[in-house]
């Protein structure tokens, strides 16, 4: 009986393994253009879909389920260039795609830095400056 129960699940699980369409990876590496060194948390996805996710210390990523067919990969790093590569993914195999990211001059008009919380003037150690006239000052606590 349990013999029979371990083959039948056996099958079944043959069957929806075979029912589910193969689906394929997108891999690579993420340098940097001036340095040749390896990226580390390049933001790296499909798009159009909410399949991502993010470079290790290697530069390395890898992006699972990707659908067959022709496909968008961005990717995107604070202070570099966002790179679009079109390729085409065919089911079941693994895409490589090796990217070098060129750096690019941000202006302090495209970057937001927003922090929240309060502390007592006597316990910081740093830099601070309080809000006044000005419309751009900005408290800064350590």
């Amino acid at each position: 009986m349990r013999r029979n129960l371990r083959i039948s699940i056996g099958l079944l699980a043959g069957v929806v393994a075979m029912a589910l369409p193969l689906q394929a990876q997108v891999t690579g590496t993420v340098t940097s253009a001036e340095s040749g060194e390896p990226l580390a948390t390049v933001q790296v996805s499909i798009e159009g879909t909410g399949i991502g996710g993010l470079t290790n210390e290697e530069g390395r990523y890898l992006l699972i389920n990707v659908p067959a067919g022709p496909q968008v990969v961005l990717f995107q790093y604070l202070g570099f260039e966002t790179e679009r590569r079109e390729i085409t993914v065919t089911e079941g195999e693994a895409v490589v795609q090796d990217v070098t990211l060129a750096g690019t001059v941000l202006g302090l008009d495209e970057l937001v830095v927003v922090g929240y919380g309060t502390q007592l003037r006597r316990e910081v150690t740093g830099a601070w400056t309080s809000p006044g006239p000005s419309p751009r000052s900005v408290t800064v606590p350590c």
